[in-house]
């Protein structure tokens, strides 16, 4: 159980890594004002701070923890390939907070 946990704290923060550092200059070489992007770099942020405790709620609520982690992921991925439809602003705010 260990590793496994190990595991899913690795790629997800490998991830974040990756992601951040030129997440903002991909917002900028696609027009976005400086202050949208500081609002879609700090929905990021939210995100990581809010949703840990709404899924461990609801996991601890249903018993179906490692259904939720799979669930969230799939879901996550999916949705998240919504950033390559370039939907402007709000939509990519929308991206962001799911």
């Amino acid at each position: 159980m260990y590793w496994r946990l190990s595991n899913l704290y690795f790629w997800f923060f490998a991830l974040l890594g990756g992601l951040l550092p030129y997440w903002s200059l991909y917002l900028e070489g696609q027009g976005y004002s400086y202050l949208q992007i500081a609002t879609l770099m700090a929905t990021i942020q939210l995100t990581k701070i809010v949703a840990p405790s709404v899924w461990g709620y609801i996991g601890d609520r249903t018993g179906h923890r490692v259904r939720l982690v799979r669930f969230g992921a799939i879901f996550g991925s999916l949705f998240f390939a919504g950033v390559f439809l370039e939907p402007g602003f709000y939509g990519l705010l929308l991206v962001m907070l799911v």
